[in-house]
């Protein structure tokens, strides 16, 4: 359970599973499957109701996609920019367009954060800790 045990009851942070796959094909089943019939929204009433359109999934058409490498705050470690670099490179090749970005105010974000952890005016860490 990870995070969603370590920390429940955080009123501004909902943890939230991944899927990570070896190959798109292998995400998009998995994917599929829980929004099929909208399981997913019937055992989680947080997640809309969004049906799987396999349209969308097998569409030609090519992406414009953000990408950024790293955060002030919580730099790259180890070999991950050569990742999203690698990534990057593969799907420009498969023609789609890559925008590098940095957010506007790359330390706003921290404060959003600390915001939501805090939401309950620390109660929750504070009976944590």
């Amino acid at each position: 359970m990870g995070i969603v045990s370590s920390l429940p009851n955080l009123v501004g942070l909902t943890a939230v599973p991944g899927v990570i796959g070896k190959t798109p094909s292998v995400v998009a089943t998995v994917f599929k499957g829980v929004s099929e019939d909208f399981q997913q929204h019937k055992y989680d009433p947080l997640v809309p109701p969004i049906p799987w359109d396999n349209a969308i999934f097998q569409s030609k058409e090519k992406l414009r996609i953000g990408y950024f490498t790293s955060l002030p705050y919580f730099p790259a470690m180890g070999d991950t920019e050569e990742v999203v670099q690698r990534a990057k490179s593969s799907l420009e090749s498969l023609g789609h367009t890559l925008v590098p970005f940095t957010l506007p105010d790359q330390y706003s974000y921290m404060r959003t954060i600390g915001r939501f952890l805090l939401a309950d005016h620390s109660r929750h860490f504070n009976k944590s800790w």
